[in-house]
């Protein structure tokens, strides 16, 4: 009688734990859904007094910054559940926080998030730590926009392109064609030789 009464002891305590850890998971990423967005906001703030034509969009950055995380902690147990040995599972790990942080730089910190236009020179903002790099308007060779389809929706995104002669810069992808309209205007206002692009420059 004791052995039944202390499994059954057993079975309501494992019970509770299975359901604390489900509550806890869904308040978890509740809190993410809430405060990653606030999170992005900061991360992309400008200086006060900026006037600057801002491409990022909280949300979809937002959701990026929960799910990508997430898909790696399950690639990273499925790699380790799967791969017996010690250096197999060191390099399919390395592999993987490789692939991340590659694909991390490329969604996130590659493509500017802002730009705003003082006196002669351009300033192209990007998603916090990386600092802002300012190009002269002298320097910018050509302009354009590379078009895509919004993968939540039937919508289109606009990204600004820079050819300048150090490098070339692209924006992150808008829904709204004005801002690649009025960036156009002003940095031809500031550089009357820079050429239109009908094609995309990559």
């Amino acid at each position: 009688m004791d052995g039944r009464l202390a499994s059954q002891k057993q079975q309501v305590r494992s019970g509770c734990q299975t359901i604390g850890g489900c509550l806890a998971m869904i308040v978890l990423l509740i809190v993410l859904a809430e405060g990653t967005p606030i999170l992005v906001r900061q991360m992309t703030a400008l200086p006060s007094g900026t006037d600057a034509i801002v491409f990022a969009r909280p949300r979809p950055i937002a959701n990026q910054l929960i799910w990508l995380p997430i898909i790696l902690v399950m690639l990273l147990y499925a790699v380790l559940a799967t791969v017996k040995k010690t250096t197999a599972a060191l390099i399919a790990v390395a592999l993987l926080l490789v692939s991340f942080g590659a694909i991390a730089y490329l969604t996130w910190y590659r493509p500017f998030t802002a730009i705003d236009f003082r006196e002669s020179r351009v300033h192209l903002h990007y998603l916090w730590p990386r600092p802002v790099v300012t190009v002269e308007a002298r320097d910018v060779i050509s302009i354009g926009e590379i078009l895509s389809q919004d993968p939540g929706s039937s919508d289109f995104l606009y990204r600004l392109q820079l050819e300048t002669t150090n490098g070339d810069y692209a924006s992150m992808a808008n829904g709204a064609q004005t801002n690649i309209t009025t960036a156009k205007t002003r940095l031809r206002a500031l550089n009357p030789k820079i050429v239109i692009r009908d094609a995309p420059l990559w």
